[in-house]
């Protein structure tokens, strides 16, 4: 019996990591500036109610924003440390997917009906997932390393 009839069309191995990494990127560079705040505001917040901080104490969107753009850096301001986000996110893509379907092509044609179930791919994502982001991690570190040195 051969299993080799292919149901739908499916991208090759570097048809899937550019496309994969394309949107990966233009999506860190439009969250980029989101990303940013939010870690400001999870710096800014740390004692709040152990320390008798007040909530007002710059934990406030608006106010980050208008105190970034006070220090004169404009728009820059908010893509500071853009290079290590672009390599973590493009690293953990590029590791998660090419992990991905090379299992998934191994795989795949040892079934009968050319396909894994649900449940297979989410674990086959999860696994690849946790490898990359095992091995991306210390960028995600320098990430938020250079969000909180850009705000002293």
């Amino acid at each position: 019996m051969n299993y080799s009839y292919k149901r739908y069309w499916e991208p090759s191995t570097a048809q899937a990591l550019t496309t994969s990494l394309g949107v990966g990127l233009v999506g860190q560079f439009i969250i980029q500036p989101l990303d940013m705040v939010k870690t400001r505001i999870q710096q800014r917040a740390e004692g709040i109610g152990i320390r008798q901080k007040s909530i007002y104490g710059g934990v406030n969107m608006n106010k980050i924003w208008r105190d970034i753009h006070a220090q004169g850096l404009g728009m820059s301001g908010f893509y500071a440390g853009f290079d290590a986000a672009l390599l973590a996110r493009g690293g953990y893509l590029f590791i998660r997917n090419l992990l991905y379907k090379i299992i998934y092509d191994q795989i795949k044609p040892v079934k009968p009906s050319n396909d894994l179930t649900n449940r297979e791919k989410a674990a086959l994502g999860a696994f690849t997932g946790g490898i990359a982001a095992l091995l991306t991690n210390p960028f995600e570190l320098v990430l938020v390393i250079f969000y909180l040195v850009s705000s002293k």
